[in-house]
Parts: C-alpha cells; structure tokens; sequence
C-alpha cells in the first residue's frame, strides 16, 4: 500500500480527485462570480 502511495502517479491522481471535490463544493456553496471576482482581487 505505502509503495502505491509513493507512485506520483497515484498521488497526482488522489489530488485532482481531492481539487475536484473541493471546487465542486465551493462552487455549491458560492456562486461562480464570487469566487472569480474573490481570487482576482
């Protein structure tokens, strides 16, 4: 387990899961606009 864990493959997997999550609940619990207008500023 700990030698699939160290493949950066799986890792650069396990974080586009992770950021897809995150943004789909930002993007849930925040209307689009607002988070463009927050990170540009």
């Amino acid at each position: 387990m700990t030698k699939l864990m160290a493949d950066p493959f799986v890792q650069t997997g396990l974080l586009a899961i992770a950021g897809a999550l995150i943004a789909r609940i930002l993007l849930r619990r925040y209307p689009a606009w607002h988070l463009l207008c927050f990170s540009s500023s």
